[in-house]
């Protein structure tokens, strides 16, 4: 599980704003199996609705061991995700804007 805060002027991922009064928003993404999800995050008191994710993504092929989102500026949209695979791939994902998507070590083989 990993959280990450964003600006007042966050977006909800589909393109309109979200609607944080001018406060800070906070997101937050955990895996389970082959599957990322990303949620909003509004604190202990109030569950986020699992039906709703900002994003989620299914991997076929290695699956994801671990994340963590990357530093974040008051003025960017931006969420840079981390995502290590079990077969020692990483990549770059923005789950809020999905323009970001790098992967390093592709060439990377499993070894049997």
């Amino acid at each position: 599980m990993s959280i990450s805060t964003l600006g007042p002027n966050a977006s909800n991922g589909d393109g309109s704003q979200s609607e944080s009064g001018g406060h800070y928003v906070e997101r937050i993404t955990f895996n389970f199996g082959r599957e990322i999800f990303v949620y909003p995050y509004k604190g202990v008191k109030k569950a986020a609705d699992l039906t709703k994710p900002i994003d989620k993504r299914i991997y076929k092929g290695t699956y994801p061991t671990c994340h963590d989102f990357g530093p974040v500026s008051d003025q960017s949209d931006i969420i840079p995700l981390l995502v290590g695979f079990s077969g020692g791939q990483i990549q770059l994902i923005d789950p809020i804007r999905k323009e970001l998507s790098k992967l390093y070590n592709e060439e990377v083989m499993k070894v049997i």
